[in-house]
């Protein structure tokens, strides 16, 4: 529900409330919702989700308050991880189940957009967060690490079913001798991969969520 708040803010509408709805638990710390139906997907958690912690940040400087994060049950591991890195404190991530919720005290960051002067009419998503993003990664994740990451990365999919690469053989015979190495995203944690995107300089790989780790690269402006 929270997420349907947030695109109602944005678009200036205010959200309804069912009449019928029934309060099981009542927060009153103030609190940001991140639930939605796409956590469970890497690039939206990235893109939809992360991105919001730059206003949470705002907004911490401004109250002096820290917030609670408030997550649904289910979620995938690299949910807390990110949040852990990023600064989150763990006694202030909160854990729902599929329940009603009262949040007394809503933080509802939003999506920051621009108008877009090439494309009449349409407002763009705006990289600053995901700069942002790249650079409270950077900080909170040291570079110094023991591993040796490759510059060049190609990103299989062999793990996965959908849109994998036939002929990865041949493929990675090409790419070895152009000096990329194969990475497996899902063996790999949040801090790991963030790691081995900062340092990219080519990255290939079919569409995927593994991806939008390439705004973690340092060649990406």
């Amino acid at each position: 529900y929270s997420y349907h708040v947030r695109d109602n803010l944005e678009s200036g509408k205010l959200p309804r409330l069912k009449p019928d709805y029934t309060i099981e638990t009542v927060i009153t710390k103030p609190a940001v919702p991140l639930t939605g139906p796409f956590i469970s997907n890497y690039t939206h958690w990235t893109q939809e989700f992360l991105i919001l912690l730059e206003a949470v940040d705002y907004y911490k400087s401004i109250t002096r308050t820290d917030p609670l994060i408030i997550l649904q049950e289910g979620y995938p591991d690299y949910v807390i991880q990110s949040l852990r890195y990023l600064g989150v404190k763990k006694e202030n991530i909160k854990i729902v189940e599929n329940s009603n919720i009262l949040l007394e005290k809503a933080v509802v960051p939003s999506k920051r957009r621009h108008y877009s002067s090439k494309i009449d009419g349409l407002f763009m998503r705006d990289a600053r967060p995901f700069k942002w993003l790249r650079q409270k990664a950077s900080e909170n994740i040291t570079c110094d690490q023991k591993e040796e990451y490759s510059s060049r990365i190609f990103i299989s999919r062999e793990d996965v079913h959908r849109r994998r690469v036939t002929n990865r053989g041949e493929l990675m015979d090409e790419l070895n001798n152009l000096g990329f190495e194969k990475y497996i995203l899902s063996e790999l944690d949040y801090s790991e991969q963030v790691r081995l995107f900062s340092q990219a300089e080519f990255i290939i790989g079919a569409h995927g969520s593994g991806l939008i780790n390439g705004i973690y690269s340092n060649s990406v402006d």
